[in-house]
Parts: structure tokens; sequence; C-alpha cells
């Protein structure tokens, strides 16, 4: 329960940051990392899940709150994630964007119904070094 918490409080705050911030300020209260480890899946699987229930409260937190906020938990546990922003234009032309969190390769959060496939990977980010 206390994860789930501490999950909706960070959903809640990136949230309210992003909306008040440009992200470069934004990403300067992501937690330092300095030697990651490799997450178990079962901390993977944590953080999908609690990402995923919290952001159902957390005020309209999409997809680059939510992986912010996956991101931070996974590195506040020492485990190394990126967050891969992507594009892609829509049938009408429109470009989307989307962000998701990859750990070693695999996806933590950010693939709910979406074809990660067919976005173009613009840059990873980290958390600060």
């Amino acid at each position: 329960m206390r994860y789930l918490t501490a999950t909706w409080a960070l959903l809640v705050f990136y949230r309210i940051a992003l909306a008040f911030a440009p992200y470069r300020l934004v990403r300067r209260v992501l937690p330092v990392q300095r030697t990651p480890r490799t997450a178990p899946s079962w901390a993977l699987a944590r953080t999908r899940w609690a990402v995923s229930n919290a952001a159902r409260a957390a005020f309209g937190a999409t997809c680059l709150p939510q992986a912010l906020a996956a991101n931070a938990l996974l590195s506040l546990q020492g485990y190394g994630s990126v967050i891969r922003i992507g594009v892609r234009r829509s049938e009408s032309g429109a470009v989307q964007a989307h962000a998701w969190v990859l750990s070693d390769d695999r996806v933590v959060v950010g693939d709910d119904g979406e074809c990660l496939e067919s976005f173009t990977p613009l840059t990873d980010l980290g958390p600060r070094a």
C-alpha cells in the first residue's frame, strides 16, 4: 500500500510540475543514480502495477508523468531505467508523441494499447548522474 501511495504522490507531483514548468526544470528533480543495478522481474511488475493503478486517480496523468514516476521509483530502488520519447504521424497527419520506460530493453510502463513499434524514438532520458 505504501508503494502505491508513493506512486500516486509522484504522479501528482510530476503532473503538476509539468503543467507549470518546462521539462528541463522538472528533470532536475529526478533521482540521482550512480551505479544502476538490473531490475528483477518482480520489481518491474510491481512498478507497472502501481503506476497503472495510481494513474487512474492522478488527475489526468498522461504518459510523460507516468514515465517520470516509474523512472523515479526504479531509480530510488537502485534499478536502471530510461524514459524513451518517440513520435509518429496519425492517419490525419498530426504528430503524436509518446513516452515509455525501458529497463534493460523491457517495457515497464507506456505500452497500454500503444503499438510502440510505430513510434520513431527521438531520445532516451535517464536519471541524472
